[in-house]
């Protein structure tokens, strides 16, 4: 049988997808010693480097709001190459860093770009492709970038073993030049229509009032933030989980995630192809049901044996992942394409904001539940995976671009409305 993938037109942007990659290739190289990196090369505790680490996240929260008017304004390109350049400069001063203080200042810098980063990529991704190729943009760059994680990762554990602390530090300038390498191709990327920004004396007069206005947007920012915290399993219940819980294997948590990241790099194309045709709705509601019935997977691993509990934990991991490759791509579409041209990196200012809300509350609602060891916090995931699929149903009856069918050009204004159900 042939595999039909949905692929994207890159022709012409070859040097953005490749900034993109390159970009992910540096973070996937970093994220699995981000923590471990200061253990070992500063003279800070455990407790103080988690410490410094949330206070710079926490002083990134009030950000999103200046960076999506910046994006307005500048245009999504030339934020997301200032977002590249900041988070290699902060990564260069990581090299540096030993009291608490230095620590914190550096990690905001990194999350200062971060944050530009988000509030950049989205818009700039709906600007260069078309209506009915945007699934298939998000989708294409998610597995690209996926696979840049994983490769990155590899490379890194590479290193580190043959280097050790050396090893951790070349891992980090590496980092910091794979940003500076981003930066360089993102300047010489002149692809693509020109950012529309609408200005009034050099403002967009009431902007955020436009924004905040519009309930149905923000009703898709809430649901999405419920997905967003669905996905927190992955990364922050699953390794405590498997390891402490079930008493599996060390290796187990990093083998699942690798099946992950090979699953969404080889996959997304192809479902992409699969989904195309059907209402977005649907799709994020399949996505939804998916996440809930990872979660009652995992929650089942729990009365197994330990032979038997590690494919449990990897199958669910699989069932996960069909969840995140259905909602990923969708979600940002129906956001970018939800948003007025002229006002998108407000518009998905706001909806990033789930993000970064999710990330920044979610582990400390989680880890207490998984604490109790009674499968509390897989009822719980569950029953948020409902919620997002019962928000986005409300949402969608009021949001045209929810209802367009994937692949098909609609005009949004008048995608035709059917009656929608809760997955």
């Amino acid at each position: 049988m042939r595999l039909h993938l949905a692929l994207p037109d890159t022709h012409g942007h070859r040097r953005l997808v490749s900034a993109l990659v390159i970009d992910a290739l540096g973070t996937g190289m970093f994220l699995p010693f981000s923590i471990l990196y200061f253990v070992e090369t500063t003279h800070l505790s455990l407790a103080e480097v988690g410490l410094a680490v949330s206070l710079a996240s926490g002083l990134r929260l009030p950000l999103a709001a200046p960076l999506g008017a910046l994006t307005d304004r500048w245009g999504a390109r030339r934020v997301l190459v200032a977002a590249n350049v900041v988070q290699g400069l902060g990564f260069l001063a990581y090299l540096a860093v030993d009291p608490f203080w230095s620590l914190v200042a550096a990690a905001f810098v990194v999350q200062l770009g971060n944050s530009a980063f988000w509030a950049s990529y989205a818009p700039l991704i709906t600007q260069v492709s078309g209506p009915g190729q945007r699934e298939r943009w998000f989708g294409f760059v998610g597995a690209a970038r996926n696979a840049g994680f994983g490769v990155g990762g590899l490379l890194a554990g590479t290193l580190v073993g043959a280097g050790g602390g050396r090893g951790y530090q070349l891992v980090v300038l590496v980092n910091a030049l794979s940003f500076a390498v981003a930066a360089v191709l993102l300047m010489l990327d002149r692809t693509g229509p020109a950012p529309a920004v609408v200005t009034s004396g050099g403002r967009t007069r009431g902007a955020w009032r436009v924004v905040l206005r519009d309930r149905a947007f923000l009703g898709l920012t809430l649901s999405n933030a419920a997905f967003a915290t669905c996905t927190l399993a992955l990364n922050v219940v699953i390794p405590v989980y498997a390891v402490r819980q079930l008493g599996l294997p060390g290796w187990v948590p990093g083998a699942a995630l690798t099946v992950n990241c090979v699953l969404v790099a080889a996959g997304q194309s192809a479902l992409v192809a699969a989904m195309t045709g059907h209402r977005r709705v649907r799709v994020l509601q399949a996505g939804a049901a998916s996440f809930a019935l990872s979660s009652l997977v995992l929650w089942w691993a729990a009365v197994l044996p330990t032979w038997l509990a590690g494919p449990v934990v990897v199958a669910g991991v699989v069932v996960f992942t069909l969840g995140e490759v259905a909602h990923s791509p969708v979600s940002s579409a129906v956001s970018g394409e939800a948003a007025p041209e002229h006002l998108r990196g407000r518009y998905l200012s706001v909806f990033q904001a789930s993000w970064t809300l999710s990330s920044t509350v979610g582990p400390a609602l989680l880890l207490p539940l998984l604490a109790r060891g009674d499968g509390t916090v897989w009822l719980v995931l569950a029953l948020t995976a409902g919620a997002a699929a019962t928000g986005t149903t409300a949402v969608a009856r009021a949001l045209p671009a929810a209802r367009t069918r994937i692949g098909r050009v609609e005009p949004v204004g008048v995608a035709p409305v059917e009656p929608v159900a809760a997955a």
